[in-house]
């Protein structure tokens, strides 16, 4: 096979466009420009590409180099206008629009209820707002946080509901390396949310889905029924099992999902471009079984095409599988041509369709790494295969399954670094395990929907199920418990991520062409990524920080000296490890700190603390009103825990630089606080309305 790199670009042309589609989104997310801006750029440049066209021969010839750019600044612009027509707040419907302050709104349940501690989660399509007697049609969608009660009824996709509240805002928490709503939920179009009681709002109708959503819920939920009939009600291994076919998550043990995590196998139960790929790959060589269909390509394809839409509908259509399927049909497709089309070309196709049609998926992790492992597999998997294999064939089989992991894996690693700031050590062992074994309790689990009439046979698969699962449990279980399974706390940035990548490139084209040039290219990747590091790492032994945290219900908050942490935060907190969990990773990852620097104190109820820090003082006011010791000044007051201080009393007594409110005060107090400042006049900072306060 030529492995030249010109062949595989005039093969597969568009992997020039797609990078050039993407920077347009990345732009336009950014600057955001106008579409009658955006067509007028993108009408110049198509008219001077075909003026071109027209000029001599000899003055194309030259002008060929400006042709070609001519196509990517098209791209970059096609690209910036997808993303543009993409955003439903620009249509001139969009619900908000003709929303008036005594307006209800009518709205159309469209995913399943999310049942957490405090609320139900829902997303909603808003269809009218208005009046009785004068509806408006409208367009987008809502996130509905419904309080959780003893009287919840939870309603159905396809549930229409009248609200007679208007929707806010959705705001992140802003907290460092945390979970940030608004950035999350706008790569979905949603913008709003309402947070309501079961009293306020009205059932208008049951049920109004479409046939085909409704064809694909029945299927699932018999699915659910199937499983839950045939394994034991035991979350770690019924949960497992419905991740594992239909990526149904909302019976998944906690800890059992860390465990995984730890060990590099969480892949294993976020169904997407792996399961779509097992089933391709058996499916196909069943096909290729059948003397008579082997030879005919397009029977093939079609069958394993419909066998995955299949698998897809039963599934419930979720997104992650409905992009892994429109992947694989891709190069199904491309498979089926009497020409052969390089797989390359495919892939590409399958991409830029996916983003065309929904542009915000290029900031989706599993989009993102479902292509990243799909291209290291076939740009990867061969020249490391060329390296591991034997004459031995039973172990070449292990080497073909090594090499595809590790292809995979490279492929994938400057990304989850990115995202994560960890590396599962083990993750070789754990996938050689995992990636077999859950291949075959896939096929059993389908074995127990498929027989799910005659109970024996279904008993059969449930049994071979549970054995499956229960190892592979024990096994993940096990290899976190072993030393330095997980190295935490990895630093990485965007542009050491990008230099990374470079590297890895570089790589490859050195072991397949021993070019020097590609040499000396992976060389000065290394040295761009060991700069950019050793300046970041420069840069965090000099930093000085100090965060109080976005928390509604207890006060939190870290100064950051170079690499050392001084936490201080309400004792209730302490107690809460997901919640410390959550805020110390992204703590530590966002500044390069060591958890071994880190030291805690407490904020005890009605005692106010003084802390001088970095050379900077902080008065931190909690609880009731004290008597408080002559201060000159304070170059940051926190008013917290219902305090009970007047902030013009205190900006008699000292020269305040700097309040922040928090949200563990009550609205009342901290709208009079937020006037008093605005009279004296004094610097304010309100974390319920701004977030997460960090100087």
């Amino acid at each position: 096979m030529d492995h030249t790199i010109i062949p595989v670009w005039k093969k597969a042309p568009l992997l020039r466009i797609i990078p050039c589609f993407c920077a347009g989104l990345i732009i336009q997310k950014n600057a955001s420009l106008e579409a009658h801006s955006l067509l007028a750029f993108l009408l110049f440049n198509v008219a001077v590409f075909i003026g071109l066209h027209f000029t001599p021969i000899r003055f194309q010839f030259y002008c060929a180099k400006l042709k070609s750019l001519l196509v990517f600044v098209c791209s970059i612009i096609i690209g910036m206008v997808c993303l543009y027509a993409a955003n439903p707040t620009r249509k001139s419907n969009y619900f908000t629009k003709p929303l008036k302050t005594d307006d209800a709104i009518i709205c159309t349940i469209i995913t399943e209820p999310k049942i957490g501690a405090f609320n139900i989660q829902l997303q909603a399509k808003i269809t009218q707002v208005g009046k009785p007697q004068a509806w408006k049609n409208t367009s987008g969608k809502l996130l509905i946080k419904l309080k959780k009660s003893n009287t919840n009824i939870l309603p159905n996709i396809g549930d229409v509901y009248l609200i007679n509240q208007h929707p806010i805002n959705i705001k992140g928490n802003k907290n460092p390396g945390s979970f940030q709503a608004d950035e999350y939920y706008a790569t979905k179009g949603i913008f709003h949310q309402l947070n309501i009681r079961e009293n306020e709002w009205l059932l208008l109708k049951k049920n109004q889905v479409a046939w085909y959503k409704k064809l694909t819920i029945d299927w699932r939920n018999s699915v659910l029924s199937q499983l839950k009939k045939n394994l034991p009600n035991n979350k770690k291994i019924l949960g497992i099992a419905e991740a594992l076919l239909i990526g149904y998550q909302d019976d998944l043990d906690p800890d059992i999902m860390q465990a995984y995590s730890t060990t590099g196998v969480i892949h294993i139960i976020a169904i997407s471009g792996l399961h779509i790929g097992i089933l391709y790959a058996v499916l196909w060589w069943l096909m290729a079984q059948i003397k008579w269909v082997n030879n005919k390509k397009i029977i093939k394809g079609f069958v394993v095409i419909c066998c995955l839409w299949i698998f897809t509908m039963m599934c419930g259509a979720s997104p992650s599988v409905l992009r892994s399927t429109v992947m694989f049909t891709c190069i199904l497709v491309g498979s089926m041509q009497d020409r052969k089309m390089h797989v390359m070309a495919s892939l590409s196709a399958s991409a830029l369709l996916l983003l065309i049609f929904d542009p915000y998926l290029l900031w989706n992790l599993g989009f993102q790494l479902s292509y990243l492992a799909v291209l290291g597999i076939i740009s990867f998997q061969k020249p490391i295969y060329g390296l591991i294999k034997t004459k031995f064939k039973p172990i070449n089989y292990l080497s073909e399954m090594i090499a595809v992991t590790l292809a995979a894996q490279l492929a994938t690693l400057p990304i989850t670094l990115l995202y994560f700031h960890q590396f599962p050590t083990y993750f070789l062992i754990a996938n050689l395990i995992a990636v077999p074994l859950s291949t075959a309790i896939l096929f059993a689990e389908i074995g127990i929907v498929l027989f799910g009439f005659f109970t024996p046979i279904s008993s059969f698969f449930g049994t071979l199920t549970h054995w499956g699962i229960s190892f592979m449990n024990a096994m993940a279980e096990s290899i976190e418990q072993w030393p330095n399974s997980n190295i935490k706390y990895i630093p990485a940035s965007v542009s050491s991520t990008l230099f990374f990548y470079g590297m890895i490139a570089f790589l490859l084209l050195w072991l397949i062409h021993k070019k020097k040039a590609h040499y000396w290219g992976f060389l000065l990747m290394i040295f761009c990524f060991s700069m950019v590091h050793t300046q970041e790492v420069f840069a965090s032994w000099k930093q000085k920080k100090f965060i109080v945290f976005h928390q509604y219900n207890n006060t939190a908050m870290v100064w950051i000296c170079g690499r050392k942490s001084l936490w201080l935060i309400s004792p209730e907190l302490k107690q809460d490890k997901r919640w410390i969990n959550q805020i110390e990773t992204g703590v530590y990852n966002q500044f390069q700190l060591k958890k071994e620097n880190a030291t805690w104190k407490y904020i005890i109820a009605n005692q106010d603390k003084f802390v001088e820090v970095n050379q900077k003082k902080y008065l931190i006011l909690s609880g009731g009103k004290t008597q408080l010791k002559p201060l000159k000044n304070i170059d940051c007051l926190i008013l917290s825990n219902h305090t009970k201080h007047n902030l013009t009393h205190l900006a008699q007594q000292a020269d305040i630089q700097q309040v922040v409110i928090t949200p563990t005060n009550s609205k009342s107090k901290m709208e009079r606080w937020k006037k008093e400042a605005e009279a004296l006049p004094l610097r304010c900072f309100s974390i319920t309305d701004q977030g997460a306060y960090m100087e």
